[in-house]
């Protein structure tokens, strides 16, 4: 897969940009990159491990988004 057609939210991408989140966090209202997510998850760790049960706020996974007119996986069909 190429990177350059996939971008990633720390938490869910509804609440990271939702007008009601409004904690400051530095990762709110942001889409990253590959690199750029990885150093987010270098600074807080992966929410699914500090946020199990969404005590501390939305961020419960790191959602990716693909953006490409390709198909991911190929089923062998033809049509």
């Amino acid at each position: 897969m190429d990177l350059r057609t996939v971008s990633f939210t720390y938490g869910d991408s509804h609440p990271t940009f939702s007008d009601r989140v409004n904690d400051g966090k530095e990762y709110r209202k942001k889409i990253y990159t590959y690199d750029e997510i990885i150093g987010v998850i270098g600074r807080y760790g992966l929410p699914q491990d500090w946020n199990p049960d969404g005590k501390y706020g939305p961020e419960r996974y790191v959602e990716a988004h693909v953006w490409s007119d390709r198909g991911i996986f190929s089923s062998g069909c033809t049509s």
